[in-house]
């Protein structure tokens, strides 16, 4: 790794009892960062299905578009399972909610509070990131979803069985999509049904929300994001909502990340730096995972 990458570019391991397994994030630091005395708001951004802890900045050259921000950047992984808990038992959730972002705040000067912390994603990740957001909304202030798959918890059968054949075909199998999710209407897509999550909390307490979606995106993707919009709508919820042009791949994200990333540093309530005295210790730790 380069000098700059060891200051800026950094990759943690530590064991995750959720999962069972140890689990490596990368974080993105400010060019900043280590000036003494300052304290930095967090974006958890995750991944599309299949990709992993280095997808955002193999495929958009990240860190470009990260330079203007002054934000701490954490990219988990998950594969093929969703940062959910899922049907089969294995537990992204509890390893992202419960034992990540506790070890971010523990291991790096972030600001460790709602108002100092966002949560994004693509596709997959789009989808987990509203559903986290809106089940946790003690923890996140902002919340922005690139092409989610926000209807997966409801999907029956193989929504996208005639675009199987194309190259550039990237959504989950049928049997890729049970793993996960289990039979339709099971207790885990009634759990993280976005429509059905929505309804049950409390309005004044949700974060800002971003949404957009490509127009040349596939057509349930599309259907199925407009209709959350207007499911958001009906309950008084008004988020920031964009139909750009574009397909459901990395070239509409290098367009159009630069929207998404204002509007969490525009609705971040501490969305600078900030010289403040916390009340948790912010020493490193050392004793519980490493940075690799």
């Amino acid at each position: 790794m380069s000098k700059k990458s060891l200051k800026n570019d950094e990759s943690v391991r530590f064991h995750s009892t959720a999962l069972n397994r140890g689990k490596i994030a990368r974080v993105i630091l400010p060019k900043e960062y280590h000036k003494k005395g300052l304290y930095y708001p967090t974006l958890y951004l995750l991944h599309g299905w299949g990709g992993n802890r280095n997808s955002w900045i193999e495929n958009i050259n990240l860190e470009k578009h990260l330079k203007k921000y002054e934000l701490i950047v954490v990219l988990p992984e998950s594969g093929r399972k969703w940062f959910i808990n899922d049907y089969e038992g294995i537990h992204y959730e509890d390893y992202l909610i419960k034992e990540l972002i506790p070890y971010i705040d523990d291991h790096y000067n972030t600001i460790p509070s709602k108002e100092g912390r966002a949560i994004a994603g693509f596709s997959m990740g789009g989808a987990a990131a509203l559903m986290q957001a809106f089940r946790h909304p003690d923890l996140f202030s902002v919340v922005a979803s690139h092409c989610g798959a926000v209807s997966a918890p409801s999907r029956v059968g193989d929504p996208y069985a005639d675009l199987r054949d194309l190259a550039d075909m990237h959504m989950p199998s049928t049997k890729d999509h049970k793993m996960v999710w289990g039979p339709p209407d099971s207790s885990t897509c009634r759990e993280y049904d976005l429509f059905k999550i929505i309804k049950k909390v409390e309005t004044n307490n949700l974060p800002a929300i971003y949404i957009d979606i490509g127009l040349e995106d596939y057509v349930r993707v599309v259907k199925t994001n407009r209709e959350f919009h207007s499911a958001l709508n009906i309950l008084g919820i008004e988020p920031d909502y964009h139909e750009w042009h574009g397909k459901h791949d990395w070239k509409f994200l290098k367009k159009n990340i630069k929207y998404s990333l204002d509007f969490i540093t525009e609705h971040l309530s501490l969305s600078q730096p900030k010289e403040v005295t916390l009340k948790k210790s912010k020493e490193k730790k050392h004793n519980k995972g490493s940075k690799v």
